[in-house]
Formats: C-alpha cells, sequence, structure tokens
C-alpha cells in the first residue's frame, strides 16, 4: 500500500506491504554548508569546498544534528504506524506529526539566527582589529616621517630642532645653542624654507 502525505509542504510517501515498509520520499534534512553531509560536525577535510567563513558554531552544529535526528525519529514512527496498519494519511495524524516537525524547525530556527548574529560580531570584531592594526601602522609611518623631517631640518640649518602639535597642526621649533628660541614655523614647507635659509646664510659666510 502506498500512502502519501503532505507535512507542511513537503511530500512524504510511505510504501507498507506484508508488515514492512519503506519511506520513498523523507522530510528534508539540514546539512553542513561546505559538505553537505548532514552529520558532519566542523570536520570537513577541505576537498568538499570547506570554507572557514561557512564554520558553524558548536551550538548551531548540534542543533542541527539533533534536528536530523528527531526527523528521523518521526519518519520512523510515521513508518512503523504505516506498518502497523494506523491510517497515517489520516488529516488529525498528519496533523499531530506536523505539529512534532514544527517544534523541532522552531528550534533550528532559533539556533540559526543566534548562530547567525555571533558570525556576524566575529566578523565585526575581525574587522576592527584590521582597522586598529591599519591605524597602528599608518601612525608608526607618520611618526617616521616626522622625524625624518625634523632631522632634516635640524641638518640643514645647523640648530636643534623640535615637533610638536597645535590646533592640530604640526608646528617646528628652531633652537640655538642654550635652548634660545629662533622661529616656529606652522608648516613643513616653511620650516624647510626658514632651514635652508639658514644653511644658504652659513654657506655664504664661508
Amino acid at each position: 500500500m502506498i500512502h502519501k502525505l503532505l507535512i507542511l509542504g513537503n511530500p512524504v510517501t510511505i510504501t507498507t506491504e506484508a508488515g514492512s515498509g519503506s519511506i520513498d520520499f523523507a522530510l528534508p534534512r539540514e546539512v553542513c554548508p561546505s559538505c553537505e553531509f548532514g552529520k558532519c560536525f566542523n570536520d570537513c577535510d577541505g576537498s568538499q569546498g570547506a570554507d572557514e567563513n561557512n564554520k558553524e558554531t558548536e551550538e548551531y552544529v548540534l542543533a542541527r544534528r539533533s534536528y536530523n535526528a528527531s526527523l528521523d525519529v518521526i519518519e520512523s514512527l510515521m513508518l512503523a504506524h504505516a506498518c502497523a496498519g494506523i491510517k497515517v494519511d489520516d488529516p488529525k495524524y498528519v496533523e499531530g506529526i506536523e505539529a512534532t516537525f514544527l517544534a523541532s524547525v522552531e528550534l533550528l530556527a532559533t539556533v540559526s539566527e543566534a548562530n547567525k548574529l555571533l558570525r556576524e560580531d566575529a566578523l565585526r570584531e575581525d574587522a576592527l582589529r584590521e582597522n586598529a592594526l591599519r591605524e597602528n601602522a599608518k601612525g608608526s609611518d607618520q611618526q617616521f616621517v616626522l622625524k625624518d623631517r625634523v632631522r632634516t631640518l635640524s641638518l640643514l640649518s645647523g640648530l636643534e630642532v623640535f615637533q610638536r602639535r597645535e590646533n592640530g597642526k604640526n608646528v617646528f621649533d628652531f633652537y640655538a645653542p642654550e635652548k634660545i628660541a629662533v622661529k616656529s614655523c606652522f608648516t613643513y614647507p616653511k620650516a624647510k624654507l626658514f632651514a635652508e635659509g639658514v644653511w644658504f646664510g652659513r654657506t655664504s659666510q664661508q
């Protein structure tokens, strides 16, 4: 005998004969996003296209496997009932199976949403970490450039040069021996022009 059921839009066909039977169209299982194997526990070997971005949380893998196991139980129960002569295509019976199926679906959906949020949090943390590394590298490069400029200005002018920040701008202060303030320039081009002028004056006197 063939029993054709529709469980929440999913066609299921149960065939029974002489006390035994089989399910020809089963309820849909959840599979690993990398290898498409239902029982995988983040242990793909990579040959199936496993991807770090597809990696599931342990909680979600457990929920997926529990969900698939619950469908195994539902289908085994339906098959056993059909073989025992119970009218499994009766609307009331189907309604009970659908309620059980929905409970499993809702549990998986809850864990799936949590898994999505955890993955998004992990991606955000990675992005923030990368931005911080880039900013640190950028800051280090800027410090190197400033030190190089101070050294250049000092060599040109023969004076001590210090760099500081004022109103968001780089200021270059020139000092003669005994810490006598000589000049403050609020941009590097102006500071370099002043240093070159001092250098030209020194070399002309020589």
